[in-house]
């Protein structure tokens, strides 16, 4: 069983992250099999647009904590940076349908996509201070550049579950309802009545002028992450995520 699957709907790739028992967290080989889902998505003329999705008991939980600390760090790298590079250059819209909880790496990773949609039950948590870490993704400046300095320093510093209506209240979500899935295929539908050359150049434009503080983030969260990784904070917030 794949841990990443694809299904293809009309002209709409649906990207599943697969890890049920693990909460959809993703490991080294996870995060590879997900850039290699959204390679295919952009080189193949036939697709659109691109859907992540989840299921009701997670949409994703981030990096594989457990197996990232039961291995080898170093091995989470090239495939995660791979992703990282993947999904800042990814050309179409990129959707989320997003059901279950969103946390660290799988809430980030929403703020690379172009609409998302959610279900009543979805929430949202950064978790990075109670684990001893940095913000990764370039979600630092993802959110910095949406929300403000204020906003954005308190969400990430005090990791509060972020619910559904209140994520869309932000500006960070197109829908919260129980018709989310309705919802995501009339945007679907109406992207694909339009131009998609246009809509990929839109997208490229807006992109470009963040682009910047974007590679300013994923080098500062770099730096910070491999500052912070094993040291007495992350380790006792690892013991404690281990009960």
């Amino acid at each position: 069983m794949s841990k990443i699957n694809t299904v293809t709907a009309d002209n709409n790739l649906f990207i599943y992250f697969n890890r049920p028992e693990k909460r959809n967290a993703l490991d080294a080989e996870s995060w590879d099999l997900l850039a290699n889902a959204l390679l295919e998505a952009d080189t193949n003329d036939s697709i659109l647009t691109a859907t992540l999705k989840g299921d009701k008991s997670s949409f994703c939980s981030g990096v594989d904590i457990a197996s990232m600390l039961s291995g080898d760090a170093n091995e989470y790298e090239k495939p995660f940076n791979k992703c990282i590079q993947v999904l800042r250059e990814f050309s179409k819209p990129l959707l989320a349908i997003v059901e279950g909880p969103a946390v660290g790496g799988g809430a980030t990773i929403l703020l690379h996509c172009d609409a998302v949609f959610m279900g009543t039950a979805a929430k949202i948590k950064y978790p990075f201070s109670e684990l001893g870490l940095v913000t990764e993704l370039g979600s630092s400046a993802l959110l910095l550049n949406s929300l403000g300095y204020l906003k954005t320093f308190e969400l990430l510093s005090k990791s509060d579950w972020i619910n559904a209506e209140q994520y869309h209240a932000l500006g960070l979500a197109n829908y919260v309802g129980i018709d989310f899935e309705k919802e995501h295929a009339k945007f679907v539908e109406s992207l694909s009545m339009k131009s998609i050359a246009s809509i990929k150049e839109i997208k490229h434009i807006l992109k470009s002028l963040t682009k910047e503080s974007l590679s300013k983030a994923l080098e500062l969260e770099t730096q910070g992450m491999k500052k912070l990784f094993g040291s007495p904070d992350n380790l006792q917030a690892a013991k404690e995520f281990k009960k």
